[in-house]
């Protein structure tokens, strides 16, 4: 009975990993992806969004620091110190902080040391500045917007770029299935030749030629799949994802948008916001610059308490830890204090000028996108106007060639046409729907320019629910 049960245990073992291996050998899951859907991963993933967003973050905090500004300027320190104490009275000049400070009247000379502290609380209040605050909050201001802008601006850029890959894949996948429909033609038209020559209704070289035929459609199948996995790839790169296996949408692709749209937000093209919104903060920055020049008025308060082991009434010496650290005296301090640096004019001057040519970049660089929206706009006008044309030509191409194939392949059934004239007509065929593809493709890629050129994707992605 042992032996019994461990038989079943290895059974179910083995079992289990035929199981598992035939989970393994299945075919991955295909996913059906909608354009919407590659917009939103790509939004949710692209680096470069990624990054747009982070320095919109900065931005905002950079502006909080800014307004606390207004803040008063609150300093605690405490010392405990043992040092020299023969030093002499008088001025001198910090040197950026670069000189140890000291204080009491002349001394014999002497390297003895005693113990001291000092601790001392400051307070400093810039009250008034001629608005040089409120001048760096607007710059701020200016900033979070420019940055907001920014991000909106690679959002819609990336979108546009994630669309226009979704109609080259579509369009692709379609030429997959033309392909698949050509090699269909030529394997049943190379069985139908075979069969003739094997029975000597034909000569031989026929059946070579048809299979030539074959091998040439697979070729093109292979071909087109190749490149529609290639697009693929791409896809998967501008949406931030892995690869993956991915099946297109293609319930709108049938039928024709309506072009004669307009967005409802015209004119205000996340590019053109962006620029403007540099522009804006250009100008903000050489407003600060100039207002730095003023002088600033501060509210000032400070207390502090000093120890050491001279005592100021004897000037008896101590080298004592617990006679040098004990406070002797406070001081306290308050009043107002006014800052100016007067021969900064010149170059206040010369970094508002430069500051403003910067803002003049800006405005140029904002006509310019300007010129270039148009261009686009009519492009996809004139695009849009081809595309009709072609989509009227396109069916009546593949009537004819399909009406052709037809022909061909009757007369060569019975003796009337030549094995040229079949090849010639898989050629016609084949040609004619892709050129019917890409004729649609051609339409829905013009709709997007249009949206793409007035800034507003909602005039494209509302076609593909209508």
């Amino acid at each position: 009975m042992v032996v019994n049960h461990v038989k079943r245990i290895i059974y179910g073992i083995v079992g289990l990993i035929g199981t598992c291996g035939q989970v393994q050998a299945q075919d991955p899951v295909v996913q059906r992806l909608t354009l919407p859907q590659a917009m939103e991963l790509t939004q949710q993933n692209y680096p470069s969004i990624k990054a747009k967003q982070a320095q919109q973050e900065a931005a905002n905090y950079q502006a909080e620091a800014v307004r606390n500004q207004r803040l008063p300027e609150v300093q605690f320190q405490d010392q405990h110190t043992f040092a020299s104490f023969n030093n002499l009275a008088g001025a001198y000049f910090p040197n950026e902080g670069s000189v140890i400070p000291v204080s009491g009247a002349a001394r014999p000379a002497s390297w003895q040391g005693v113990w001291g502290s000092f601790t001392s609380l400051l307070v400093n209040w810039r009250v008034f500045n001629f608005g040089r605050l409120q001048a760096n909050e607007a710059v701020a201001r200016r900033g979070q917007q420019a940055s907001q802008a920014d991000t909106e601006n690679e959002i819609f850029q990336q979108q546009v770029r994630v669309a226009d890959a979704y109609l080259n894949w579509l369009v692709l996948h379609r030429v997959v299935a033309v392909q698949q429909a050509n090699l269909a033609r030529t394997q049943q038209f190379e069985q139908a030749v075979t069969t003739r020559a094997a029975a000597g209704l034909r000569p031989g070289v026929d059946s070579s030629v048809a299979r030539a035929e074959s091998a040439k459609a697979r070729l093109l199948l292979l071909e087109s799949r190749q490149n529609e996995q290639t697009q693929l790839l791409q896809l998967h790169e501008m949406m931030g994802v892995r690869s993956g296996v991915y099946q297109p949408d293609t319930s709108f692709y049938s039928r024709q948008p309506q072009l004669a749209l307009e967005s409802a937000n015209a004119g205000e093209a996340p590019s053109l916001r962006f620029l403007q919104a540099q522009a804006e903060q250009s100008q903000a920055q050489a407003e600060a610059i100039r207002k730095s020049y003023w002088p600033s008025i501060f509210v000032l308060g400070s207390f502090g308490g000093r120890g050491s082991g001279i005592d100021n009434l004897t000037g008896e010496v101590s080298g004592n830890f617990g006679q040098g650290i004990p406070y002797r005296i406070g001081n306290y301090l308050v009043g107002v204090s006014t800052r100016w640096n007067l021969s900064a004019l010149p170059r206040i001057r010369n970094e508002t000028r430069a500051e403003q040519l910067r803002g003049d970049v800006f405005r140029q660089q904002y006509r310019q996108e300007q010129l270039r929206l148009n261009r686009q706009s009519e492009t996809a006008d004139l695009r849009t106007a081809y595309a009709r044309q072609q989509l009227l030509e396109a069916p009546i191409q593949t009537t004819a060639a399909r009406n052709a194939y037809t022909q061909a392949t009757t007369r060569y059934q019975t003796g009337l046409g030549t094995l040229v004239e079949v090849a010639q007509s898989f050629v016609l065929v084949n040609r004619a729907e892709v050129d019917e593809a890409v004729a649609n493709n051609n339409l829905w890629r013009s709709l997007l320019l249009k949206a793409a050129a007035q800034g507003d994707l909602s005039v494209f992605l509302n076609q593909l629910t209508h």
